[in-house]
């Protein structure tokens, strides 16, 4: 109960939206279970030689069939939500000019807001990037706080 309650405060923290894990009825969430199946098979993999794991990984078997889903999961939802986002700060932008605009409380929406597409060292803030930022955050935020 308490790791759904720190996967729902997270998502709204780092992402700015509540995918319910706490509703009444506790629905299963793709999200939260990809990220489950993707740290199994992360710490299978320290625990298998790293032959076995490659050769799983190879041949679309074990662990590694489970994390090539999850990770396909994980790029289609947090995509949505990047999209979402988009969508969302475009309105957001026709209203700056009526001057009905609210600050940005979300760090995906932070991120997305700076005005330079250029982070240095040659990073840049495209899909990928926030895709990969938003999965860190997500993991660190849900699982360091309900441990």
């Amino acid at each position: 109960m308490f790791q759904r309650l720190t996967f729902d405060t997270t998502c709204i923290l780092v992402i700015g939206y509540d995918p319910g894990c706490l509703s009444i009825d506790l629905p299963e969430v793709q999200f939260a279970e990809a990220m489950d199946v993707a740290e199994e098979a992360i710490i299978v993999r320290h625990i298998l030689s790293q032959t076995v794991w490659k050769l799983q990984r190879w041949l679309g078997l074990g662990h590694e069939k489970k994390l090539t889903k999850a990770w396909e999961t994980l790029d289609r939802v947090i995509g949505k939500y990047i999209m979402m986002k988009r969508e969302e700060l475009s309105k957001k932008e026709k209203m700056v000019k009526k001057r009905e605009v609210e600050e940005a409380v979300d760090l995906l929406t932070s991120y997305m807001i700076e005005d330079d597409k250029e982070l240095g060292m040659g990073l840049k803030r495209d899909d990928k990037f926030l895709r990969d930022t938003v999965l860190n955050l997500m993991l660190v935020g849900r699982d360091t706080v309900s441990s």
